[in-house]
């Protein structure tokens, strides 16, 4: 069953608010989340409906994938970081599901490429938003520098989950904005490729972004080791993007 809503505080629903704002700069609108090779390649479908069927397959499938590694990480940072940083087990721990959310996007290059920008970009969101607070700062410069690496980029969930443990927010928070944010950014793309309006979006992203949080809530209880996508087609058809000829997206 799903867990009970979330009590938070003032203090909290704002940042929860402000970590899902369209205008922080994490780069998820340069991506479509697959939405422009499935159109190109005529596999969409057309109308309203054929956007909203395509929203809510990707957004589901990404929350039951990402959402536990970003309450994972999440959980690990949940204790309040001392002056000297995380601990050596804290740090294994994390690049551990690091590198097994790495090895669940190998198959799909342009999503692995999707996530490792946005982690990136959210180690610099984290180093300015807590520059206050010495310890998160330059725990958040280190997974920066950590991501310089290719082969240890912070991807965007586990990122995420570190990033919420900063600002104190629980790993439902976590979890949550990553089903609501997912589903923005398709129909965010959907909208700038002209296959449905502005004013229908608005509509979708309230019916796919709602049950979709309640998809990532259930499989962040389910924990990483049953983290799995859900929509194979989609898996099989995202990675086209790097072949087509004309693209507005990255990914």
């Amino acid at each position: 069953p799903p867990p009970p809503p979330l009590a938070l505080s003032p203090r909290q629903r704002a940042r929860m608010a402000h970590l899902s704002d369209a205008t922080l700069p994490t780069g998820g609108f340069a991506h479509s989340g697959g939405l422009e090779a499935a159109s190109q390649l005529g596999l969409l479908g057309g109308g309203d409906e054929a956007v909203r069927r395509f929203t809510r397959a990707a957004t589901h499938s990404t929350a039951t994938l990402l959402a536990p590694f970003a309450a994972g990480a999440c959980s690990l940072f949940s204790s309040p970081v001392g002056k000297e940083g995380p601990s050596p087990a804290q740090w294994r721990e994390w690049e551990a599901l690091d590198t097994a959310l790495h090895a669940q996007l190998s198959a799909n290059g342009p999503a692995r490429r999707a996530s490792a920008e946005q982690g990136r970009a959210l180690s610099r969101v984290g180093a300015v938003w807590l520059r206050q607070e010495a310890a998160a700062r330059d725990l958040c410069a280190a997974f920066g520098d950590r991501g310089a690496n290719p082969n240890r980029a912070p991807h965007g969930a586990t990122m995420l989950g570190a990033l919420c443990a900063l600002l104190g927010l629980p790993p439902q928070v976590a979890a949550e904005v990553i089903a609501y944010t997912t589903a923005r950014d398709v129909l965010s793309a959907a909208v700038r490729l002209n296959l449905v309006g502005p004013l229908a979006a608005v509509e979708m992203q309230a019916d796919v972004a709602e049950e979709a949080a309640a998809a990532a809530a259930v499989a962040a209880q389910r924990g990483v080791a049953n983290a799995a996508s859900s929509a194979p087609l989609l898996e099989a058809m995202h990675p086209c993007h790097d072949l087509l000829d004309r693209r507005i997206f990255r990914t």
